[in-house]
């Protein structure tokens, strides 16, 4: 995860019996570094609460949120693939960056301000919806006493 990190990957992805693959801006790269299937699954149950592993364990998939030492959001998803466990782990910034951060026009300042009215924020898997989605709510928390409804 470390590497990851350290490398600014968008995803980290395990299978047992595999080598490690990341995603970087978009390019996913097949790692050298192949683990033993039991360093694999101590990588995916790190982070797995006990029931969770149970779950696991018994066949369910299981997608889960968490933060790594205040500073990164991770979501993560446990599945099952070809009689294997695998995680997909998808790396996010703990802080939300500020419109300008994300060259986000300005208009979008103004339909978030808006007092009625619906903002759809589409596009393919990770092209930055969740972070303009938070960089949005975040705003609107910060000028405007709101109900703001996600989905």
């Amino acid at each position: 995860m470390d590497y990851a990190i350290e490398q600014d990957c968008s995803d980290v992805h395990i299978t047992v019996g595999t080598n490690l693959a990341v995603r970087r801006y978009g390019v996913l790269h097949i790692l050298d570094e192949r683990p033993t299937p039991e360093e694999s699954l101590a990588m995916i149950y790190t982070i797995l609460s006990n029931e969770e592993i149970q779950r696991v364990e018994a066949g369910e998939d299981i997608d889960l949120g968490l933060m790594i030492d205040n500073e990164i959001r991770i979501r993560a998803n446990v599945y099952h693939q070809r009689n294997n466990l695998a995680c997909s782990i998808r790396l996010l910034m703990a802080r939300i960056p500020e419109f300008e951060e994300l060259g986000i026009p300005e208009v979008v300042k103004d339909m978030a301000t808006a007092k009625n009215g619906i903002i759809l924020v589409t596009g393919p898997t990770g092209s930055g919806k969740t972070t303009t989605m938070a960089a949005i709510v975040d705003y609107i928390n910060k000028n405007e006493a709101r109900h703001v409804i996600t989905i």
